[in-house]
């Protein structure tokens, strides 16, 4: 994996296009504005936020009645499609604070300065780094749709279509998968946790490629059985990205089996085998 790092540059995030880019956030770059991200160029690893620019984005994604803004953070010098973070705006927000926010005497502006290196994130004035791994590659709100993809949304192949009709036998399934399938649910999901299993860290665009970015399944914590017509899902702590085998493995049991159950089946299991799914 690349990531973005290199000395202090002046020329981050400009709206300049280069002449020939494979960079995809590059290329969708005014699309991914206008719906509301905030997107920074930042060939040299060190880059800027600026106060009025955020809240006019925020602004224009509260209007959408869309989740909060993602931070498109990336870099063309590899000419690499992929080069790039979405860090959602939860992660950010604690670091855009008052007492982080720069203030330039040469030109009267106010920002934030932040440097992003080897998928460590910091902003100036304020100890401590942030690890933006989870974020790195993965899929673009302006993304086309691509095969198996809803709306965008690469879908896990057992969940069920909510066009399609069911015999009384199979209301169940219905049931289970219900609030995991839900399409801005689950992208909320991977927004905030990145697309990579909780339980034994894969992620399907290292292991299958480009294609697959953005690609898992998403496992409602809470057990069904608790929850009424009304309920209203929470993506940060009523669901998790899980691989198909860890999902299936939480789901081989009534009452499903928890994410440290699944994990110590892991750690007493033999992952050295050569016929495992995985390795």
């Amino acid at each position: 994996m690349r990531v973005l790092t290199g000395p202090v540059s002046t020329t981050f995030g400009n709206d300049i296009m280069d002449k020939a880019t494979n960079s995809l956030a590059e290329q969708h770059r005014k699309q991914l504005e206008s719906s509301g991200e905030y997107v920074i160029r930042a060939n040299e690893g060190w880059f800027a936020v600026f106060p009025p620019k955020l809240t006019r984005l925020r602004g224009e994604s509260t209007s959408r009645n869309r989740p909060p803004i993602n931070f498109v953070v990336y870099r063309t010098k590899y000419d690499e499609p992929r080069d790039h973070y979405v860090i959602p705006n939860g992660v950010m927000a604690p670091l855009l604070s008052d007492a982080t926010l720069t203030h330039s005497d040469v030109n009267g502006t106010d920002r934030w300065n932040l440097v992003l290196d080897d998928a460590q994130l910091k902003v100036s004035h304020r100890k401590g780094l942030v690890d933006v791994s989870p974020y790195y590659g993965n899929r673009l709100l302006t993304e086309a749709a691509l095969s198996g993809r809803d709306n965008g949304a690469l879908r896990a192949p057992e969940e069920i279509s909510s066009n399609s009709r069911y015999r009384e036998g199979h209301v169940c399934q219905v049931t289970v998968n219900r609030y995991e399938r839900d399409p801005k649910a689950r992208e909320r999901c991977i927004e905030i946790h990145g697309a990579q299993c909780a339980v034994c860290d894969m992620k399907f665009s290292h292991r299958y490629g480009q294609m697959m970015v953005g690609f898992i399944h998403v496992h409602h914590l809470r057990p069904i059985s608790e929850l009424g017509e009304s309920y209203e899902v929470n993506p940060q702590t009523d669901l998790i990205p899980l691989c198909p085998n860890c999902h299936a493995v939480v789901h081989s049991r009534t009452p499903p089996f928890s994410m440290d159950e699944v994990k110590g089946m892991l750690k007493n299991g033999e992952p050295n085998k050569k016929n495992t799914a995985y390795g």
